[in-house]
């Protein structure tokens, strides 16, 4: 936590930019969840009865997904910084 918090302070430009990047990367997350979502409805047969639409539902969703979660886990922590009192967007 302690660690945590001196790289916040040393590096705020860049978690300010996290804090913009976490939020648009979460509306992308959003998204392709959504994607996937409707994907298994549509093809949910498909993917009971054959390896190969199983794997090409992984290949198509899993690497991005499993991308997005490392990022948005690395994000998530950097991005929490507590605002400094004098800041205006502070509520």
């Amino acid at each position: 936590g302690a660690e945590l918090e001196r790289w916040q302070a040393s590096h705020e430009d860049v978690v300010d930019s996290c804090r913009d990047t976490l939020s648009r990367l979460e509306q992308v997350h959003a998204s392709l969840m959504g994607d996937m979502a409707n994907y298994v409805e549509d093809n949910h047969e498909n993917l009971l009865e054959g390896d190969f639409s199983l794997s090409d539902f992984v290949d198509r969703f899993g690497p991005r997904l499993a991308h997005l979660n490392t990022m948005l886990a690395v994000l998530r922590p950097l991005a929490a910084a507590q605002r400094k009192p004098e800041d205006p967007q502070q509520g």
